[in-house]
C-alpha cells in the first residue's frame, strides 16, 4: 500500500492534470502542494498557470508574487507578471519586471522572444528591437524566426531607423 502523498507528489499530479486540461483536478492538487510546502516556489509557479487558464487573474497575481518572493529567478513567472501588470495598466511595474529579466536571462533564452512581443504590445519598439537583436542571431533555424524578423522590421519602421536593415528583415 502506498503511503501518504507528499507535496511533490501532489504537485506532479497537478502538473499532469493541467497538461490534460483537467483544471479543477490540477488546482486541487496544487492547492494541497502549496499548503503542505508553503516555501516551495515551484508549487506556486505551477498554480499560476492553472489560475491563468481559469482566468482567475487576482489569484494568479498573488501566486506570482509569492513565487517570486520565494525564488526571484523564476523568469517565466516574472514575464507572466509583467504581462499581467501591463494589462492592469501598471506599466511602471511591468517595466521593472522586464528590466530584471533583461539583466538576468541568457541572450538565447526563449524569454527574450516573449519579452520582445510584450514590448511590442506596449508600443515600445526600441526595447523590442533590443530583445530581437539578442534572440535572432542564435535562432537561425527556429520556426518563429520569420515572425520575429517581421516584427523587428516593423519595429524599425515605427521608429524610422535602420530602414535598410528593416527591409532586409522583411525580405528575409
Amino acid at each position: 500500500a502506498a503511503g501518504p502523498m507528499t507535496a511533490d507528489a501532489y504537485a506532479r499530479r497537478g502538473e499532469a492534470s493541467l497538461s490534460r486540461g483537467d483544471l479543477a483536478g490540477a488546482l486541487a492538487d496544487l492547492d494541497r502542494a502549496c499548503a503542505m510546502e508553503p516555501t516551495q516556489a515551484g508549487h506556486f509557479a505551477a498554480r499560476v498557470r492553472v489560475q491563468l487558464a481559469l482566468k482567475a487573474t487576482e489569484k494568479a497575481r498573488a501566486d506570482m508574487d509569492t513565487a517570486l518572493r520565494l525564488d526571484p529567478t523564476l523568469a517565466d513567472v516574472r514575464l507572466a507578471r509583467a504581462g499581467t501588470r501591463e494589462r492592469a495598466h501598471e506599466r511602471d511595474s511591468a517595466l521593472d519586471d522586464l528590466a530584471i529579466l533583461d539583466r538576468t536571462v541568457a541572450e538565447q533564452s526563449e524569454i527574450r522572444r516573449r519579452m520582445a512581443w510584450l514590448y511590442g504590445q506596449m508600443h515600445l519598439p526600441a526595447q523590442a528591437i533590443t530583445q530581437w537583436n539578442h534572440w535572432l542571431p542564435v535562432h537561425e533555424n527556429d520556426i518563429g524566426r520569420p515572425a520575429a524578423l517581421n516584427a523587428r522590421c516593423w519595429n524599425r519602421v515605427e521608429l524610422g531607423i535602420d530602414l535598410d536593415k528593416a527591409l532586409d528583415d522583411c525580405d528575409d
